[in-house]
């Protein structure tokens, strides 16, 4: 079966390599590795705040420290029943949180647990709407998209950060699935699991999805994970053909064509980061 990784992580480690060239002078390793800051070190668009897990005396802290005065303008201790899922930026002045829920009776972490944003100046928390955090959308800077999953299809919703509103997108046309997001925010892909064990990938078109591709969990194939370079482009994983690993393709919706990108011989394709626009993309 082919393997898909969510890349919305991959944003904010991206935006760290984006912001160091925006920012007067980047800060220094020391700031990262140093002390006690060990988790989710997220620098913010323009390089003004660093954001970071801090672990003192075994307990886990929210940070922001100020660049470059290097001053810390948020700090709070998280609840030890609740780890950390990831930090991103969605504007250089607000920061967005996802948090796990601890598994009853366990010390494993579990599904996702509270999402909430961080003012970067005020250091106000406001509970948002529940979901995991799907994408970001750096043209709508207010908005990011999120995901529930309700008698297992997974539903997308436009969720606003500063007021603390959402509203549902779309719905999964297959279970167990997820969405890719089109250039505008809006979900272009649904992908899923059929009641026949069939891989599913269907194509939105307004309200209706129509299905593009099938095939069995044992047969390569391949999943479309983003917009492309161009207009009418995707990004896809692709496990077709004679190497027995995951390439990076890009597939051309007018002619039907997939073109190879990257295609190691004997390594995966795991991970694709984007820069905070999300038009440039890293494959690991």
């Amino acid at each position: 079966m082919l393997q898909f990784h969510r890349r919305w992580r991959g944003v904010a480690l991206a935006g760290l390599v984006s912001a160091w060239a925006a920012a007067s002078e980047p800060p220094a390793i020391e700031d990262f590795v140093a002390g006690n800051v060990n988790d989710m070190v997220r620098i913010s668009p323009t390089g003004r705040y660093l954001a970071a897990i801090v672990r003192i005396d075994d307990e886990a802290w929210f940070r922001i420290i100020t660049y470059p005065e290097k001053e810390t303008s948020v700090s709070f201790a998280l609840s030890e029943r609740r780890g950390v899922a990831d930090v991103s930026w969605v504007a250089d002045d607000l920061v967005l949180v996802q948090l796990l829920r601890r598994l009853s009776g366990s010390d494993a972490m579990g599904n996702y647990g509270a999402l909430f944003t961080v003012q970067a100046e005020t250091g106000k928390v406001t509970r948002l709407e529940p979901g995991g955090l799907a994408y970001l959308l750096p043209q709508d800077p207010d908005h990011v998209i999120t995901y529930r999953t309700r008698d297992r299809f997974t539903e997308a919703y436009r969720l606003n950060v500063r007021t603390g509103r959402d509203k549902r997108i779309a719905r999964g046309a297959a279970p167990r699935g997820a969405f890719v997001p089109d250039r505008d925010g809006g979900m272009a892909f649904s992908t899923g699991v059929s009641e026949t064990n069939r891989e599913e990938i269907h194509r939105r078109v307004g309200q209706r999805s129509e299905l593009v591709e099938s095939y069995g969990l044992d047969e390569a194939g391949w999943r479309p994970i983003w917009f492309g370079t161009r207009p009418g482009t995707w990004l896809t994983y692709d496990t077709r053909g004679a190497l027995d690993t995951v390439g990076l393709s890009l597939y051309d919706e007018a002619t039907g064509e997939h073109e190879s990108i990257i295609r190691h011989p004997k390594a995966d394709v795991s991970r694709v980061f984007y820069d905070f626009t999300g038009t440039r993309a890293w494959a690991v």
